[in-house]
């Protein structure tokens, strides 16, 4: 993988913060429904692979959509129809997905995952 990005920010405290990105590999084995949205639960729509998820979300097939990827700076939240048809990659490293019930959130972040 590619060494994460940075970019610099001021929060007008005088003092700057880092951002990182990071990249998610999302591995599909069955077919599932997904929703995922940027930065909060009605945020923007994440766009991965071709498809926008948003609020409403997709049917994501696997024999189209095996993996979609993409980075983030910001927190991502997925909904998923049968989370256990869902493997998450997280810059490289395996992510337990917490245990939620089908279309309950889950918050990725460059950390990890946990329910939302």
């Amino acid at each position: 993988f590619l060494p994460q990005q940075t970019a610099s920010y001021n929060t007008n405290t005088g003092t700057t913060h880092q951002v990182t990105t990071w990249k998610v590999v999302l591995s599909i084995s069955k077919p599932t429904w997904m929703t995922g949205t940027v930065g909060s639960p009605t945020g923007k729509a994440l766009v991965a692979g071709g498809l926008t998820l948003g609020t409403k979300g997709a049917m994501v097939d696997p024999a189209v959509h095996p993996t979609l990827t993409f980075s983030a700076r910001k927190p991502v939240y997925l909904g998923l129809g049968a989370p256990g048809n869902v493997s998450v990659t997280i810059d490289g490293r395996q992510v337990t997905l917490p245990s939620v019930a089908s279309g309950h959130l889950i918050r990725l972040t460059a950390s990890g995952a946990k329910a939302a």
